[in-house]
């Protein structure tokens, strides 16, 4: 291990790896560089670089094959604070999810792809990593870094380029060097830049729609209740079990200027419509069997208020005396689902500009397809949300979609005349279905 070195000799192919005070490129620092060639490790203390001479460092790296674990997340911090995107990464955990073909149980540690690619066993104790991985969060300018912290960083490249060297070999023998060449390599710069830039939010419009999904969810709670009094229960009577007792209740919102907000509601006792005991006494009070579901691990026989097992407990039981309250308690659960994801906890993910980021996943999902987390992008509700999410000043939003791609491939692959002539004539192929 060569530390704070003047001159770094690269070869063909390195291993790069940082140490970060956190996760976050734009909220967080890169605080140690390893960089593993053939013959050399080498560690730097960023602190003591210029940033002219870390912009050519990594502009350096980047004509090279640069290979890492959970590569994004390097790669974001270089961009972010050097402006340097690496264009050819060679991600090992990417290129095992490839590899592995999304093979349940899974776990894409580096110590485990290394165990499953070249056997090799790193017994390490899991609490000593997890406090030096800590140990640079936060981590001030003027601390030194000690030595263990600086083998820590140098360890998490020892094996990059063997394991680039065995995952090669194994793409070449599966044949899917263009699943990684074409596909897998040039899609991460891509995501990176998708991540730090983010997308604006228009933040006034978004809040507008919270308050009416708080003021419908308030409505369907009000018909709730005119429907309980309907089945003849009066439920401030019932026991402690069945009532929920309160005598106010405080909500708290975060705003981006002013800070938390908070304000107190008083509430006598009412139904908990959120309570899955509750909603499973009310079938035992109208004498109706609940729908079940058998638990995974213990293949026990349970009872379920889930969502889509209501759903089909109505399809299946027209006559039930609960169709109408379950109809509008599945309304309230809509409301409550959407309040929770797209309400104020998502708004509170926004940076200082308004912007909102999202973490993008190559090749990690069981169909290979692209997957968005922290929080969610591509499950962003069509018709009420979408246009919220708006061009910066003096540029433009557009939005594709390949109409039935998944139809059209398995058409050009069979040949089936049934999906290739329907695309030839311009049949919408889910009508003809």
């Amino acid at each position: 291990m060569i530390l704070n070195p003047k001159k770094l000799q690269l070869s063909d192919v390195v291993g790069l790896d940082l140490e970060t005070t956190g996760l976050v490129p734009w909220l967080h620092k890169i605080v140690v560089i390893s960089i593993t060639t053939d013959t050399e490790t080498y560690v730097l203390d960023v602190r003591k670089y210029s940033k002219t001479f870390l912009v050519n460092l990594f502009r350096g790296i980047g004509e090279k094959l640069v290979v890492g674990q959970r590569m994004k997340f390097d790669s974001s911090f270089i961009y972010y604070h050097y402006g340097v995107l690496l264009p050819k990464v060679w991600d090992v955990q990417v290129v095992d999810q490839v590899l592995t073909n999304g093979i349940k149980g899974y776990d894409y540690d580096l110590y485990n792809i290394l165990n499953r690619s070249l056997g090799i066993r790193l017994t390490s104790d899991k609490e000593k990593k997890k406090h030096l991985q800590l140990s640079f969060v936060g981590l001030k300018d003027s601390s030194s870094l000690t030595e263990e912290q600086l083998e820590y960083a140098a360890g998490d490249t020892k094996y990059l380029l063997d394991l680039y060297r065995h995952q090669w070999l194994e793409v070449r023998n599966k044949g899917l060097e263009r699943i990684i060449y074409e596909l897998e390599i040039p899609l991460l710069p891509v995501l990176v830049k998708m991540e730090v830039r983010g997308c604006r939010i228009d933040v006034k419009g978004w809040r507008e729609k919270i308050k009416i999904w708080e003021k419908s969810r308030d409505a369907a709670k009000e018909v709730l209740d005119i429907e309980l009094k309907a089945l003849g229960q009066d439920f401030s009577a019932i026991g402690e079990k069945y009532t929920l007792e309160r005598k106010s209740v405080s909500n708290t919102i975060y705003s981006l200027f002013d800070g938390p907000i908070t304000t107190v509601e008083e509430l006598g006792n009412c139904f908990n419509y959120g309570s899955s005991d509750q909603i499973l006494w009310l079938f035992e009070v109208v004498g109706e069997k609940p729908p079940t579901t058998v638990d995974k691990k213990t293949n026990e026989v349970k009872p379920t208020t889930g969502e889509g097992f209501l759903k089909t407990y109505l399809t299946e039981n027209p006559k039930s005396k609960l169709r109408s309250f379950i109809g509008k308690l599945l309304k309230l659960r809509e409301y409550e689902k959407l309040l929770s994801t797209y309400g104020e906890s998502f708004l509170a993910k926004l940076d200082s500009n308004g912007f909102i980021h999202t973490s993008y996943t190559q090749a990690y999902t069981d169909t290979g397809r692209l997957s968005s987390a922290g929080p969610n992008l591509q499950n962003i509700p069509a018709t009420d949300m979408r246009r919220f999410f708006v061009a910066d000043e003096g540029e433009l939003m557009v939005t594709a979609d390949m109409d039935g791609a998944e139809a059209r491939i398995a058409g050009a692959y069979s040949g089936e005349p049934g999906l290739v002539n329907s695309f030839l004539k311009g049949e919408d192929l889910h009508s003809r279905l």
